[in-house]
């Protein structure tokens, strides 16, 4: 959807019109991985304390998904996806010739006068001396599992008919506050395993 056709129809984000969509990562938990320790831990989330998966996923105002990337391993910080995934925000955010007298007086319009924003979360520091990036600033403060490897190859492709399948549901049902409740009621599920695990491994180690 154009952003001229986003703002007629009054479906910009509210804080941040200028902003094209917005952009996160989504991680998907699994079983540890079989090989040695060193090739297990690139799977390791450590902001989740889970093996597992990540996938970066651009967002609409309107809640249908522009793009996915390809999966990463749970280690891989949300910024080195973002980069690497940059052929599509490059292009993405680049105002077209028809939508450069569109009014637009957000955040780094001097520095990125061709391009619209991309909202994104703190986990993304650091992008903003290469795209336009709007992001909350961060806060300072003074038994063996299963050996078994996951199919990466179809993982892929099972993640985008999800995504595929979402977006039709999304046509057919726009997204309601409900939907970000649920989303923030797994991630904390997932915090939850995650700890859970940890330490239940110390009172293992404590024991010995």
């Amino acid at each position: 959807m154009a952003m001229s056709k986003m703002a007629l129809s009054g479906k910009s984000f509210k804080p941040f019109p200028c902003a094209r969509y917005a952009t996160g990562v989504t991680f998907q938990q699994a079983n540890r991985p079989a090989g040695t320790h060193s090739e297990a831990i690139t799977y390791y989330s450590g902001k989740h304390h889970l093996y597992g998966y990540k996938v970066e996923v651009s967002v609409l105002p309107t809640g249908l998904a522009l793009n996915c990337s390809p999966h990463a391993k749970g280690s891989v910080s949300d910024t080195t996806i973002f980069r690497e995934n940059d052929a599509f925000h490059l292009n993405a955010l680049k105002k077209r010739p028809d939508e450069m007298h569109l009014e637009d007086d957000g955040p780094f319009t001097v520095e990125y006068p061709r391009d619209w924003d991309v909202l994104t979360e703190k986990g993304y520091q650091g992008l903003r001396s290469d795209f336009r990036a709007i992001h909350p600033k961060r806060q300072t403060r003074l038994n063996p599992l299963p050996l078994w490897r996951w199919d990466e190859g179809a993982y892929d492709l099972f993640f985008r008919v999800c995504l595929a399948l979402t977006n039709a549901h999304v046509r057919l049902r726009p997204l309601r506050a409900e939907e970000g409740d649920d989303y923030q009621r797994y991630d904390a599920r997932l915090f939850e395993i995650g700890f859970s695990i940890k330490a239940r491994e110390k009172e293992r180690r404590a024991n010995y």
